[in-house]
């Protein structure tokens, strides 16, 4: 993303660091500054913001934030002066639908009435060229601005292009299959009802999020105009904007997520703009229109300074943590957990309960019983588990005797469904005594839940509740330890647990500060495991024999056991054996020897297979020999090498299949009679710098070519005349047969036959292109005197 200097400059009132140095700042404690270019009268950086930061660094303010933290610098929320401006009663009345909410998060509109629709003023057009893009005009210019400025993705349409009377609507839906829209840049569009769609009711405006349609499109005719200001569903932008092949400034933005709440401060910034560049003295600006079905709480997050330099790895006190709060301008505070939460909990006594209530949107409006603990330690800044099952199995075990206020206890109420394995935390960690519901104790014998037999919050005797006849257990979540507490800012969607708090404030604090730290000795010695170093032993063995290891896919077209969810249908069962993957691996090289330069393919594998029985280890050993290749026996071969390992490691191999050319063992089985009594030397393993060739996709070629050469005619001379006919297409070549012979008129000649194997990077070859090569050579070879192609 580019980004101008005097743009973020006008965010930090003129004081921001040297553009060298501001690119050093970011580079070595945010994000990546790839280049910087002196344009005109300003600067353009270059930044490639990282995933977590996506959510708030697309735009000018999200990068002078990040600059005002590091360089200690006061940032405002704009980058120049806007004025204020006055609500008025327009004509035109704007009504807003969502169809869906899940993919509309929100959309506000604004009718604005009697602009003049013209050229940008200077520092408008400036703005936008200096990055790139083309001045159009001052309102279209005025959307882009705001989402450069901010990050939030703005559009306007022409009210009179979408009704004839009074009353203007805008419908966000779902296209139906076979509807189109023309695009701005003139393409038309196919869509289906996966498309989202900006509409009147009936005509497209614009695909949701991506790109905007013809059909109301701005032009110097245009006097009244509607605002849109909205948030989309980010995988349904990325997923629509992939399938339409259209990929925008706009599209990239939703894809990465931008908080729903910055809606309303961008159409404020854009009004303010347009009624600054674009009005007239008849100009009226209309109230927002603003659909938010589901606004979400505040998130709040908490760390402590110990869990901080835990995860950080230095130590760092309170101070620092405060000192970095206050210049990322987080709205914070410090509590202690257990009180925090007990001070909370009766202040909600009697508010009703709802079954599998958000805690992001119902609380603390409603509350089931796990979402109203969730919610409390939330606010106190502790995350602990949504579910009650999960929660009992996260927090720490407590004995009855132990228990305090602040702790929790859970039930099997045994109505509805009774979880008793964990759902979410720890998948499959199983709960036999079963649990479906938990409450807050207070001391006293007196507990506070959110129960559907109250159908509200309210506090009981724990003896006597009738969701609590059943105690499972207690847990607790807390130890009370001082933290802060922060409210995430609405655009920081990165931070959403403890973990991101602390690689802020690592980053902040500098990680120049964080030093190397000696892993302290072990009070225990390692167990040394026998199959680790026999594997090893193996290993070294068989490279040493020019054998190579193979890892086979674990899933197979049959086999004893069947996967629920499979990664393809060809692949539906866990492997029975080593042997069947080992048979595919030998066929598929031997196809290949030629290209490889290798006649004779040994590969071994060391694997787990399933069958009826359970899951066990095997060993297994393959060679395949080239077709009409002189070497020893596949067989002879195999022996050899099993030979080798028996003598050295002491192993008895028993074969468990009948092929000539393969060995599989149960590989423990093989150790069990062995003992190993010191870790694996690992002073023999060499680097032989190897390295590593990418293997063409296209198909390689094969020629042979003889020639018959005067006597004492060198190899190496053939070669070079073969080689520079070749050429680059020539990727292989193996003298494989010399032989002399003596001629009826008795002069001897040698014959030199090579073996040559052409392949491209970059196409199939035919075999005209391969046939011309060929002839070429045996031309120039039989241009040697004395010399004859045979």
């Amino acid at each position: 993303m580019k980004v101008s200097y005097k743009w973020i400059n006008g965010f930090l009132g003129g004081k921001a660091p040297e553009p060298e140095k501001m690119a050093e700042l970011l580079t070595m404690n945010s994000m990546e500054v790839e280049g910087l270019e002196k344009v005109s009268d300003d600067f353009t950086m270059d930044i490639k913001t990282l995933p977590n930061n996506n959510h708030s660094c697309l735009c000018h303010r999200g990068i002078a934030r990040e600059v005002a933290v590091l360089a200690e610098l006061k940032v405002t929320n704009n980058s120049r002066g806007l004025k204020d401006f006055t609500i008025g009663k327009t004509e035109k009345n704007l009504s807003v639908k969502i169809e869906d909410e899940k993919l509309c998060r929100r959309y506000a509109g604004r009718i604005i009435e009697d602009i003049k629709v013209g050229p940008s003023p200077k520092w408008l057009k400036e703005s936008l060229e200096v990055l790139g893009q083309r001045s159009i005009n001052n309102v279209v210019d005025a959307t882009n601005f705001v989402m450069l400025e901010i990050g939030q993705p703005m559009h306007a349409f022409d009210a009179d292009k979408l009704s004839k009377g009074n009353e203007v609507l805008i419908s966000v839906q779902n296209a139906k299959k076979g509807d189109r829209i023309m695009t701005l840049d003139k393409k038309d569009v196919e869509l289906d009802d996966n498309v989202l769609l900006i509409t009147d009711g009936k005509n497209p405006l614009a695909i949701a999020g991506i790109k905007g349609g013809t059909y109301a499109e701005l032009d110097e005719k245009t006097k009244n105009i509607i605002l849109e200001s909205a948030n989309f569903n980010p995988t349904l932008i990325r997923k629509t904007a992939q399938k339409l092949k259209i990929q925008t400034d706009a599209s990239k933005r939703y894809e990465n997520d931008y908080s729903a709440d910055m809606v309303d401060e961008a159409m404020d910034i854009l009004t303010k703009i347009i009624v600054e560049v674009a009005s007239s003295k008849d100009t009226k600006v209309g109230e927002v229109v603003d659909n938010y079905p589901r606004k979400a709480n505040k998130y709040k997050l908490g760390i402590s300074a110990e869990e901080a330099s835990n995860i950080i790895g230095i130590k760092i006190g309170d101070k620092e943590i405060a000192n970095i709060f206050d210049r990322f301008s987080f709205e914070y505070k410090k509590v202690k957990p257990i009180v925090e939460v007990l001070r909370l909990a009766r202040t909600f006594v009697h508010v009703p309960y709802k079954k599998g209530a958000s805690i992001s949107y119902d609380a603390p409006k409603l509350f089931d019983c796990s979402g109203f603990v969730s919610y409390l330690f939330a606010q106190a800044g502790v995350q602990i588990p949504r579910i009650s099952v999960d929660q009992f199995v996260f927090g720490k075990k407590i004995d009855k005797n132990d228990i305090k206020a602040g702790d929790i206890v859970f039930s099997n109420t045994g109505i509805g469904k009774i979880y008793q394995e964990s759902q979410e935390f720890l998948p499959n960690t199983k709960v036999p005594e079963g649990v479906d519901h938990c409450g807050l104790y207070l001391g006293d014998e007196k507990i506070i839940h959110a129960s559907s037999s109250n159908g509200k919050v309210a506090i009981e005797d724990l003896k006597t509740a009738e969701f609590f006849k059943n105690i499972v257990g207690y847990r607790r979540m807390s130890e009370n330890t001082e933290r802060f507490v922060i409210i995430v800012p609405d655009e920081r969607l990165d931070l959403r647990i403890k973990e991101d708090l602390a690689e802020e404030i690592g980053r902040v604090y500098g990680y120049a500060e964080i030093k190397d730290i000696k892993i302290p000795k072990a009070e225990k010695s390692p167990v040394i495991s026998k199959a680790f170093n026999i594997k090893n032993e193996i290993r070294k063995i068989l490279i040493t024999e020019g054998f190579s290891e193979i890892i086979n896919y674990t899933f197979a077209d049959n086999g004893d056991v069947e996967i629920t969810n499979p990664i393809s249908p060809e692949r539906r069962f866990l492997r029975k054996d080593l042997t069947s993957g080992m048979k595919n691996s030998l066929e598929f090289n031997a196809r290949y020897s030629e290209l490889i330069g290798m006649p004779q393919i040994k590969t071994f594998e060391f694997g787990h297979i399933f069958t009826k029985a359970g899951e066990s280890e095997r060993f297994v050993l393959g060679v395949k020999n080239s077709s009409g290749v002189k070497l020893p026996k596949e067989k002879e071969c195999l022996d050899a090498v099993v030979k080798i390992i028996s003598e050295k490691i002491g192993l008895v191999i028993s074969k468990l299949n009948k092929d000539e050319n393969l060995l599989e063992c149960d590989f423990v089985e093989m150790i069990s009679k062995t003992t190993q009594s010191k870790a694996y030397d690992f002073s023999g393993v060499e680097d032989k710098g190897l390295k590593f060739k990418k293997i063409s996709a296209y198909p390689f070629m094969v020629r042979d070519i003889a020639v018959f050469t005067p006597d004492g005619t060198k190899p190496e001379e053939v070669f070079e005349i073969i080689k520079n006919e070749a050429g680059e297409l020539m990727l292989k070549s193996k003298l494989f047969d010399v032989f002399t012979k003596k001629f009826p008129d008795g002069l001897s000649k040698t014959s030199y036959a090579y073996r040559l194997v052409f392949q491209s990077y970059e196409k199939t070859l035919s075999d005209i292109e391969i046939n011309a090569i060929m002839e070429k050579m045996t031309a120039k070879l039989n241009a040697k005197s004395g010399w004859k192609v045979r």
